[in-house]
C-alpha cells in the first residue's frame, strides 16, 4: 500500500491510522455471532451487543466511505481525515465476507469505484506502484506488486457481484501458484513472480514478508471454492444456497460428500452446447431448503425444462441471475435442466 501511495514503506500505520480492515472484520464478526446466538443472550446483553455493533457500523459507514463510493485506505489520526485513495486489498474485503454482512449497495458503489479507479486488466483490481519504488532494490517491478490473497479477494468481489470478469480472476490465480500451490505473501504483477524481502542475508531476524503463509492460500482456496460451487448456509432454518459456476467452457464439475449437519450432498453440474445440468444427490429424506442461483448474460434467454419456482435478478454488470428455489429435496437424485436462448 505504501509502494503505490508514495509514502514512506515503513510507515506506522499501527499509531497513526485508522483501518478500515478493522471494522470490516468487527461487523462481520458481530453479525456472523448475532444470527447464531442472540436469541439464547438475555436482553441486557443483547441490547450492549446491538449498541456496540451499531456505533462501529455508522462509524464505518460515515468515515470510510468517499464520496466516489471507494472505502478510505485509512484515516490520519492526527485530524481525522481519511485518505483519498483506496487500497485494493482493504475495499474488496467488504464483498469477500458478503454482501449479506454489509449494505449491499455500499459494496457494489465500491467496486465500481475500484472498476473505474484501478481496473489494470481482465478481472484484475490493482494500484499502479509509485514512480519512486520502481525497480526497488533492483527488483524490476514498473506495473505492481500486490499481496497474496488479493487475487482471492477480487475474485470473490467479482463472483458476489455477478461481474462477467470473475471467470478472468479465476483464471490469474493460476498465475500466480506455484507448483505446490501455495501462494507467496508478495507477489510482482510484472511477472507473475513471488517476492520475498528479509532484514539480513543470515536470515537472523527473520524474513521481512514469508515466502508462504496460510493467510494468502486460506482465502485463495476459499474464493475458488465460492466460485466454482457458491455454498452458502444457514443452520438454523436448514436452508442451503448453491451458485455455481462452469468456467473456460469446463463441460463438468462434481463436488462430493458436502456437509451439512448429519446431511451429506453431492452437486454434479454439466454442459452440453448451450443445455445445462444441475444435480445435486443427498443421502437421506429430509426437511432442507435449497436455493439454486443462476447466472447469466442479460443478452441470453434462460429457458427451465420444468416448472420451478423461480425469481430473477436483475444485476448491475449486465448478467443477470435466477433463483431456484427447492422447497425439500429427495432422497436421492433432483434434477434441474436448463438451456441459454438468444433474446427475442
Amino acid at each position: 500500500m505504501n509502494a503505490a501511495f508514495g509514502m514512506p514503506l515503513e510507515y506506522p500505520h499501527h499509531t497513526n491510522s485508522y483501518s478500515p480492515n478493522s471494522s470490516i472484520l468487527y461487523i462481520r464478526a458481530a453479525k456472523g455471532i448475532e444470527s447464531l446466538f442472540i436469541n439464547t443472550l438475555d436482553p441486557e446483553t443483547v441490547n450492549l451487543f446491538e449498541e456496540r455493533l451499531s456505533l462501529v457500523e455508522n462509524a464505518f459507514y460515515d468515515n470510510f466511505i468517499l464520496e466516489n463510493g471507494c472505502i478510505s485506505a485509512f484515516i490520519d489520526i492526527s485530524n481525522g481525515k481519511a485518505f483519498e485513495r483506496p487500497f485494493e486489498d482493504e475495499a474488496l474485503s467488504l464483498s469477500f465476507w458478503n454482501n449479506i454482512y454489509f449494505d449491499a449497495n455500499v459494496a457494489r458503489n465500491n467496486l465500481n469505484c475500484l472498476l473505474d479507479k484501478i481496473h489494470t486488466g481482465p478481472g484484475v483490481l490493482l494500484s499502479s506502484i509509485d514512480p519512486k519504488y520502481r525497480d526497488f532494490l533492483g527488483i524490476r517491478v514498473r506495473k505492481g506488486i500486490l499481496t497474496g490473497m488479493l487475487p482471492g479477494y477480487t475474485l470473490a468481489a467479482l463472483t458476489e457481484n455477478n461481474h462477467p470478469e470473475a471467470e478472468d480472476a479465476f483464471n490469474e490465480m493460476g498465475k500466480y501458484a506455484d507448483t505446490s500451490g501455495n501462494f507467496g505473501e508478495y507477489l510482482i504483477y510484472d511477472n507473475r513472480q513471488t517476492l520475498s524481502l528479509i532484514y539480513d542475508a543470515n536470515g537472523k531476524q527473520g524474513d521481512y514478508t514469508a515466502r508462504f503463509r496460510p493467510w494468502e492460500g486460506g482465502i485463495n482456496l476459499y474464493s475458488i471454492i465460492d466460485y466454482l460451487i457458491g455454498l452458502r448456509i444457514s443452520p438454523t432454518d436448514n436452508k442451503l444456497r448453491f451458485r455455481p459456476h462452469l468456467p473456460n467452457n469446463w463441460q463438468y464439475l462434481e463436488a462430493t460428500n458436502i456437509r451439512f449437519l448429519t446431511h451429506h450432498l453431492d452437486l454434479k453440474l454439466s454442459r452440453n452446447g448451450d443445455r445445462y445440468t444441475i444435480e445435486i444427490l443427498c443421502n437421506d429424506e429430509n426437511h432442507l431448503s435449497i436455493e439454486i442461483v443462476i447466472d447469466y448474460p442479460r443478452d441470453r434467454k434462460i429457458v427451465f425444462d420444468n416448472h420451478y419456482l423461480i425469481t430473477t435478478i436483475e444485476g448491475s454488470f449486465e448478467q443477470d441471475a435466477a433463483i431456484i428455489r427447492l422447497e425439500r429435496l429427495n432422497k436421492g437424485s433432483n434434477i434441474i435442466q436448463y438451456r441459454l436462448g438468444e433474446k427475442q
